[in-house]
């Protein structure tokens, strides 16, 4: 990818310098923006006082961070505490923000920033409009030419409220002040009813970005209400081989009951995944070889695999007339009829995170009264070679139990040497409390160990390896290795009733995670092709609380170039 994402260190209000390095730093990125804005985290007195010095300690402290500096965001240079009016004609006034820059500048290539910018604020008072430009493209090509003498870009940010309150306007000033650049914020923009065809004419002068959602009337939303269409910019920006940075600015504020500062890391840390999620996928889709073309071509509705993956139709005929069946036997608590339909070696993870073989089931759950149970189709099933993998929506429910929220309901079907196709596994999840007994922290006890059925001593160890490689990968956020490991037909029931695609998976995966960890492992081979482990669970996610513990069903499948996850779900066995 040609563009970097980055992050403001001034979005995290009411932290000091270090504080806010640190953080940035833990967040994954490793380029960041700092602000001598009033009250931010750098002082223009003491940019303007000591400059090489107070370069050397902010390069220093960001080094300790392990970040790269990017944009000095200067915002409006400050006399006595009043933003300089850069359209004036006091000429004492013009020198004080020219020497002030200067010194800004000696500071940005002490610190070893790449870029220092300014905003060119509207004219105070009378001046007319054309005499106000005039002053203003005097002064703003100085400060270009002073920033090149110290190896620094200079950019301005075109803001509705500035100088430069139309996309026309700012397009006219980049002209006007040749080497100058923009930092583009759509949120500005979006927010005055600006669209977004317009807001791209200033894309060809835009050398760094300022990222946060915005709507009418609202320059910051959250990402889940903002209505910026970022999938639009980053291919825009991808077309035109853009090599900026795009640094995330979703501030904070010191207002009570605002947002508090995990709020605001997972805002930034969400939307930065999302903008590089979005943008791999589109690097990846303009490269796509004419096989993928094929196969992607073969989806005729939305959530169905391509045909590869498709059951037999006979198989797939003998799985619905099973699942019927299964559902029939329940009710009716026929042992025999259920019986048959079972694995062995059949695990079933109920929606508390309970874990029951096959013996308990029959022995310990089916006597009992049960008054209803349901299952619907909800993902399209997969097959692959003697496994076939289904994803629905449904419960067994007991008497006494009260009605189900929509339950997640995975089931792993393994054709056996007969032909004859049996439930090898079932899990369910939904969101909310569990409706059967809660367990433990620690969870409770599993017999899916007990059942036989282990891989051959190879095998189990091959599989280890992977699980181990899989966390790793999870908590380094390692897109590469993750995908070596999974399947792309995969389906990832989650501790809800939410299924994730392999696309889904990957983008939810660089959202980041600084824990995970799998304990209590059980394995259970069928075949020589697929083994299924059960792990107990749990994660931690970036700027997050501590996940509870789940149950956690890898199916491993073997392929030509090595084993793959086709389906996992886990389900939590506490609430969060």
């Amino acid at each position: 990818m040609l563009f970097k994402i980055s992050c403001c260190a001034f979005n995290f209000v009411g932290l000091d310098l270090d504080e806010k390095l640190d953080l940035v730093a833990n967040m994954a990125f490793d380029t960041v923006d700092l602000s001598a804005k009033s009250g931010d985290e750098l002082s223009q007195a003491g940019l303007i006082e000591e400059p090489t010095e107070y370069g050397a300690f902010v390069r220093d402290r960001a080094a300790a961070s392990g970040l790269i500096l990017d944009e000095l965001f200067i915002c409006t240079i400050l006399q006595d505490r009043a933003d300089v009016d850069l359209t004036t004609d006091d000429d004492a006034v013009r020198q004080h923000a020219l020497t002030a820059f200067s010194q800004f500048c000696i500071f940005g290539q002490a610190a070893g920033f790449r870029s220092i910018l300014v905003v060119p604020l509207a004219p105070e008072g009378d001046m007319d409009e054309a005499t106000a430009w005039d002053n203003t493209v005097k002064m703003l090509r100085n400060f270009t030419e002073i920033a090149g003498e110290h190896d620094l870009l200079f950019n301005i940010e075109p803001v509705d409220f500035s100088l430069t309150k139309t996309p026309e306007l700012a397009c006219k000033m980049a002209q006007d002040v040749p080497g100058m650049g923009f930092t583009l914020d759509y949120s500005h923009w979006v927010s005055v009813g600006c669209s977004q065809e317009e807001i791209e004419t200033m894309h060809p002068f835009t050398r760094h970005m300022h990222i946060r959602q915005a709507a009418l009337g609202s320059r910051q939303e959250p990402v889940e209400t903002g209505t910026i269409d970022f999938a639009r910019v980053t291919q825009r920006l991808l077309d035109d081989d853009f090599e900026g940075t795009l640094a995330l600015e979703h501030i904070g504020k010191l207002e009570p009951g605002y947002r508090p500062v995990d709020s605001v890391v997972r805002q930034n840390a969400e939307l930065a995944a999302r903008l590089e999620y979005t943008a791999r996928r589109q690097i990846k889709t303009e490269v796509l070889p004419a096989s993928m073309e094929a196969s992607a071509s073969q989806r005729t509705v939305p959530g169905e695999e391509p045909s590869a993956y498709k059951p037999e139709d006979e198989a797939w005929e003998a799985i619905s007339l099973n699942e019927r069946r299964l559902t029939e036997g329940v009710l009716s608590r026929n042992q025999e009829k259920t019986s048959a339909l079972l694995h062995d070696a059949f695990v079933y993870v109920r929606e508390n995170g309970q874990v029951i073989t096959k013996t308990t089931f029959l022995s310990e759950y089916l006597p009992n009264e049960w008054i209803d149970a349901e299952l619907v189709p909800r993902e399209a099933p997969r097959q692959f070679g003697d496994l076939i993998t289904t994803a629905g929506l449904g419960y067994f429910r007991m008497k006494g139990e009260p009605g189900y929220p929509g339950t997640a309901v995975t089931h792993l079907w393994v054709r056996g040497a007969d032909g004859n196709w049996l439930l090898a596994h079932r899990q369910e999840s939904h969101k909310g409390h569990a409706i059967g007994p809660l367990l433990p922290q620690e969870g409770g006890v599993s017999e899916s160990g007990l059942v036989g059925f282990q891989p051959r001593l190879d095998v189990a160890k091959e599989i280890a390896v992977k699980e181990r490689a899989w966390l790793k990968a999870m908590v380094d956020n390692d897109s590469a290795v993750m995908e070596g490991l999974m399947h792309p037909a995969l389906q990832y029931v989650h501790v809800t009733d939410h299924t994730s695609t392999f696309d889904d998976f990957m983008y939810e995966l660089s959202t980041g995670f600084t824990g995970a960890n799998f304990w209590g492992t059980a394995m259970r081979a069928f075949g020589e092709d697929v083994v299924v482990g059960l792990h107990l669970a749990n994660y931690l996610h970036l700027g997050g609380p501590v996940q509870s513990n789940s149950q956690a069903m890898h199916c491993w499948v073997r392929f030509d170039d090595g084993w793959k996850i086709v389906s996992r779900h886990a389900t939590r066995f506490l609430p969060y």
